[in-house]
């Protein structure tokens, strides 16, 4: 409750003013986990423990701390393997592609898609599903490949249409995949690949533009 707490501050706070106070949460986390009484207490901190790592590595990213968000990311995925949670694993794994792909590594980024898809299989959520195919799109569009981009996006509009379907977004999904995520994925896409074809529409732009999160409109300016 605490990180997720944190995670919705970050849509109006300064990261570096919650990085320190994250740290602090996570630091708290891994002392409590370090005195649990049982394997099964320590798992269940393991996974509170990866959650919180993630947002570390997040807010370093964001503060163009390449550096330390890769070694926060990873200490989330080693925690997520060691509380056995699958579906967090693959989170946090999808969480390390889409920062490949925004630092240029988009062909690590893809093998990073490739391999969630592989450990959850069928058992893929939709929203997770729609997630990874946003992130492959960016992907195809950065290294300029128009047709695998279409394919992507295609695929993630199909798998947001599922979402409300489905029960509600299983943790540690904070915020829903829904259509303002799927225009803010071609946006970027098409600003990617810079083709007359592509050029938004105003509808289009307004709808990405449209979440209340003033640092996902930034970070969307930014991306494009």
């Amino acid at each position: 409750m605490a990180t997720t707490a944190f995670r919705r501050l970050d849509a109006t706070v300064a990261s570096r003013d919650l990085a320190e106070a994250t740290q602090a949460h996570l630091r708290l986390i891994q002392r409590v986990a370090s005195q649990a009484p049982d394997a099964s207490h320590k798992a269940r901190m393991a996974a509170v423990g990866s959650e919180a790592a993630s947002l570390v590595g997040w807010l370093a990213w964001d503060m163009a701390d390449h550096g330390s968000a890769r070694t926060w990311y990873g200490s989330a995925i080693k925690a997520a393997r060691t509380a056995g949670d699958p579906l967090l694993a693959a989170y946090q794994t999808g969480s390390v592609a889409q920062f490949e792909v925004e630092a240029g590594n988009t062909a690590e980024g893809l093998c990073l898609i490739a391999r969630v898809r592989r450990q959850l299989g069928p058992d893929l959520p939709a929203i997770a599903a729609a997630w990874l195919a946003s992130i492959e799109a960016v992907a195809h569009a950065t290294a300029d490949d128009d047709r695998a981009t279409e394919r992507a996006l295609r695929a993630c509009e199909q798998h947001t249409a599922r979402v409300p379907r489905e029960d509600p977004p299983p943790w540690p999904w904070v915020f829903s995949f829904d259509e303002r995520k799927v225009a803010s994925c071609r946006v970027v896409c098409g600003a990617r690949l810079g083709r007359a074809r592509w050029i938004p529409t105003s509808q289009e732009i307004a709808t990405a533009l449209s979440p209340g999160h003033e640092k996902q409109r930034a970070l969307l300016a930014r991306r494009g």
